[in-house]
């Protein structure tokens, strides 16, 4: 129920004044974006650099819900 706010936990770890609805928006906003260049990728060299920006991005967000759920 957390993902999409572990990325911004991952960056911000200290940030509480925001409200969740406004991050979890602003995440899902950026899924979206990067999908839309994504599917729009023309060449299989931009493919491969979205897919590492995607599970860049996504090993983030697992890191920042682990800390959340998990502080130290």
């Amino acid at each position: 129920y957390m993902f999409p706010l572990g990325l911004f936990a991952f960056f911000f770890p200290e940030q509480h004044q925001i409200g969740a609805w406004t991050v979890l928006f602003g995440v899902v906003a950026l899924y979206v974006v990067h999908a839309i260049f994504f599917f729009r990728a023309r060449t299989t060299r931009s493919i491969l650099i979205l897919l590492g920006v995607l599970i860049v991005l996504l090993f983030c967000n697992v890191a920042g819900c682990r800390a959340t759920n998990h502080p130290h």
